[in-house]
């Protein structure tokens, strides 16, 4: 990849791929849809916007869906750095060797459940206690798909997902930018990691510079 750089696309657990590519080679990737899914998962709207984040240097501009369960996760501010990151579970995976540098970074993070909301909880405090969010400039927050049962859970004390992410991500004194209807539901947008990225509260939008040349 380092002599023959070519856009590299995919999400959820290629969120390794993407951050190996930019820890060791510097190489920008592409968070969006697989080629081959059909219609109904990524349909004519996610083709267009792969094809325009392959084809074209236009800047990606994604805009904050009021609809989406992360969007009341918001830390005022603006905040520009270099895009990285993916799936919360693969980058928590990734604490140590495989963890490029973020300080400067804004922090990309979506999720589908698992287990439930104690790893979303895990993850981002082995982060935190890790230093591996020191320095971060900024968080952009996609989709956190399948918590919508936990607020009702007496075991969880009233707690949801919304909760659980202010709690660790307000700490962190950098603004949150929730709401990008980025992940793993359906018609989803590309955005380009690895390239100079300024996320706006005020505004509600995340500009991405493009991945390719």
């Amino acid at each position: 990849m380092r002599r023959d750089p070519k856009p590299f696309v995919g999400f959820s657990d290629v969120t390794h791929i993407h951050l190996a590519l930019w820890a060791r080679c510097g190489l920008a990737g592409l968070h969006g849809p697989f080629a081959n899914w059909d219609d109904e998962w990524s349909g004519p709207a996610s083709a267009e916007a792969l094809r325009r984040a392959l084809m074209t240097t236009d800047p990606i501009v994604v805009y904050r869906d009021p609809g989406q369960v992360t969007a009341s996760v918001t830390v005022a501010g603006t905040a520009t750095g270099v895009l990285v990151g993916g799936n919360l579970d693969a980058i928590r995976t990734e604490t140590g060797a495989g963890l490029p540098n973020l300080r400067g970074a804004i922090l990309f993070l979506e999720h589908k459940k698992g287990t439930g909301l104690g790893e979303v909880d895990r993850a981002l405090t082995q982060l935190t206690r890790s230093g591996a969010l020191d320095g971060l400039h900024g968080v952009a927050l996609g989709q956190f798909l399948g918590f919508e049962d936990t607020i009702d859970d007496p075991a969880l004390g009233g707690w949801g997902i919304v909760d659980v992410l202010r709690d660790r991500l307000t700490r962190l004194g950098v603004p949150v930018l929730g709401g990008l209807p980025a992940g793993h539901g359906l018609h989803p947008p590309t955005i380009p990691l690895g390239t100079q990225t300024t996320i706006d509260t005020a505004t509600g939008t995340m500009i991405v510079q493009s991945a390719v040349c």
